[in-house]
């Protein structure tokens, strides 16, 4: 733009959720501080993606961008049309899908790199690669706890924060107007198995600083209290694994694929029952081998087979039924029930495999409270049952924060406007709530809608 030039746009920062805002996925929110744009993660709808793609979870498949624009399965960005061609650089905050599935589909309409931890972009690059699609953006990677200039007039910096898949950021926008918070999704988890608790005097820092708004996750604001260590996670797995006799029976465990520090317990008690480890489904594959990519955690050094392509599965499921099931450790996808899943293909004997009475089955998960999570599980456990299959559930803490670590996060960074985000609108008023009840300025909780802009300054 030429000095004789004027900007489009007004001065300031306005800032449009594009998708995330009283649902819960399809996370994307742009900012823009004057005539330059920012955008903030770019994540599926899975309820919606594996309703209308009727396929396991991380089965990213080339369909049509407006197909799944129609279904609701990843965010309409034609609300940002307008702010395309000043799109500076898309941030990632983690990888779970429900914050980057939606890159394959979207980031192609911008000319701007995309930047996340070394993990969330290794995990992009695997699907990428998988499902053999290239994108025009450049990929790159910041650490946690590092700062990147963007523009002349804009610093990022990513803020370690703990969560239920390594390598998470908070992050954070420093500009001339004060510093813009992306806090989705979090939690405050002390003692953690993989990785350092969170970097609280980081958060500290921006709040000294001035933070002018900050995006929060509130998917689990109506809980109370704080949100337990994914270290008691880890002993309630020790229980379910060791704790009961499976010694002449099959045991299996399905937990969410992205979970590293899960699956490092899960391996760790593994090997206590001397059994053959083996990690069976395509996002189990794409998570584990992320991590062994970076030298994160090495699974397959500590004896683990990963298997990922259908033959290799059927041909280790013919060995199992030959060698004994009670040999072997399953870890497998499938831990919402979901149709096409590895735990779904081996109740329904898509497989050599079948359950028989007194097996073992841990589901070192909660259910999504959301359709069709809820049938497809309910369903499962149904057909467990009838097997005379004896199985676990809800081994697990979630890796989002509880209301108190919420409150303690509003204490610590001290944002002058807030806007609630992937949560469900109760879960929103809730966060309002408790805004309120800490006596901070009601009209500063924004409730958006997707699409729906917020001017601030």
């Amino acid at each position: 733009m030429t000095p004789q030039q004027t900007s489009p746009f007004p001065k300031g920062v306005e800032i449009i959720p594009v998708g995330g805002t009283g649902e819960v996925g399809r996370n994307m929110t742009a900012v823009r501080v004057d005539d330059e744009v920012f955008l903030f993660d770019m994540g599926l709808h899975m309820p919606n993606y594996i309703k209308y793609t009727e396929e396991d979870i991380s089965d990213l498949s080339k369909l049509s961008t407006e197909a799944l624009r129609k279904a609701g399965a990843i965010p309409d960005d034609n609300v940002i049309k307008h702010l395309r061609k000043n799109v500076k650089a898309i941030f990632l905050g983690h990888g779970h899908l429900d914050h980057i599935g939606a890159v394959p589909f979207v980031a192609q309409h911008y000319n701007a790199p995309i930047i996340g931890s070394p993990y969330t972009i290794q995990v992009l690059k695997t699907i990428l690669k998988d499902e053999k699609i290239q994108l025009k953006n450049r990929l790159e990677t910041l650490s946690p706890n590092s700062t990147r200039k963007i523009t002349k007039n804009v610093t990022v910096e990513f803020v370690h924060i703990t969560h239920s898949i390594p390598q998470s950021v908070l992050v954070a926008l420093h500009t001339k107007y004060g510093i813009i918070l992306y806090a989705t999704d979090f939690k405050f988890d002390n003692n953690p198995i993989l990785g350092k608790p969170p970097h609280y005097e980081g958060l500290k820092k921006l709040g000294d600083k001035g933070i002018l708004v900050s995006m929060i996750d509130c998917l689990y604001v109506t809980k109370p209290g704080k949100m337990p260590s994914e270290a008691v996670a880890r002993e309630m797995l020790r229980d379910a694994m060791l704790g009961v006799d499976n010694s002449k029976h099959a045991l299996v465990v399905t937990t969410f694929s992205s979970h590293i520090a899960r699956l490092k317990s899960i391996t760790e008690f593994g090997r206590q029952t001397k059994r053959k480890i083996l990690f069976m489904g395509r996002s189990l594959a794409k998570y584990s081998q992320a991590a062994e990519d970076i030298d994160l955690i090495h699974f397959t050094k500590h004896g683990v087979d990963i298997m990922k392509y259908g033959n290799q599965v059927k041909r280790k499921f013919r060995e199992i039924t030959k060698r004994g099931k009670e040999k072997f450790l399953l870890v497998v996808t499938g831990h919402q029930g979901e149709p096409k899943s590895m735990l779904a293909k081996m109740i329904n004997r898509k497989f050599d495999f079948r359950f028989d009475s007194d097996d073992h089955v841990i589901f070192s998960s909660s259910v999504i409270p959301v359709e069709p999570n809820m049938s497809y599980r309910k369903a499962i456990e149904q057909q467990l049952q009838r097997e005379g299959v004896r199985f676990y559930t809800d081994i697990h803490c979630s890796g989002h924060a509880a209301r108190e670590d919420i409150r303690e996060f509003l204490k610590l960074t001290r944002p002058r406007h807030a806007i609630p985000t992937h949560a469900e609108p109760n879960k929103v008023d809730s966060f309002v709530q408790l805004w309120n009840e800490m006596g901070l300025p009601p009209k500063n909780a924004h409730v958006l809608k997707p699409g729906q802009k917020l001017k601030l300054v």
